[in-house]
């Protein structure tokens, strides 16, 4: 029985601290430091818009989107931890879910440099160089036993 590569369960891993992370931040509440960021936070807060057919705020939408943004990384994480641990031994499996990784990490990176501060930033790219050595590593390995 072969066991999936180090630096895909890696890149796994640092899936899973980031989302981890990024939850700890989500439900951090920095004070605001001036009197433009407490205006600007009051009208986040407690200025509601219709947004198709419901009543939100620009917060309640931040605070979704970052939510969801922890849960997909850590579905992703557990889509990865499921491969590792019932199906090692499936090259094909492996190298799909590999380039999955490569390719999703590798936008996440891109998305983040714009648009993100550093430390998730940081994150995106352990992840992504970890998956994509991944790749580079079993592009020799044959996919002969592979599960039917």
């Amino acid at each position: 029985m072969r066991k999936v590569n180090f630096p895909f369960r890696l890149g796994t891993y640092v899936l899973l601290v980031t989302s981890l992370v990024h939850l700890i931040g989500h439900f951090y509440k920095r004070p605001p430091a001036n009197d433009q960021e407490r205006q600007l936070l009051e009208l986040m807060t407690n200025y509601s818009m219709d947004m198709g057919g419901v009543q939100r705020t620009v917060q309640n939408v931040l605070s979704g989107f970052s939510l969801t943004f922890s849960a997909a990384l850590m579905f992703l994480a557990a889509l990865n931890l499921a491969v590792i641990r019932s199906r090692p031994d499936d090259r094909r499996l492996v190298k799909s879910i590999t380039v999955i990784n490569t390719v999703g990490t590798g936008v996440l990176l891109v998305i983040s440099g714009f648009s993100f501060p550093l430390p998730p930033t940081a994150l995106f790219a352990i992840a992504y160089l970890a998956f994509a050595v991944s790749l580079f590593m079993d592009r020799g390995r044959p996919d002969i036993d592979a599960h039917p």
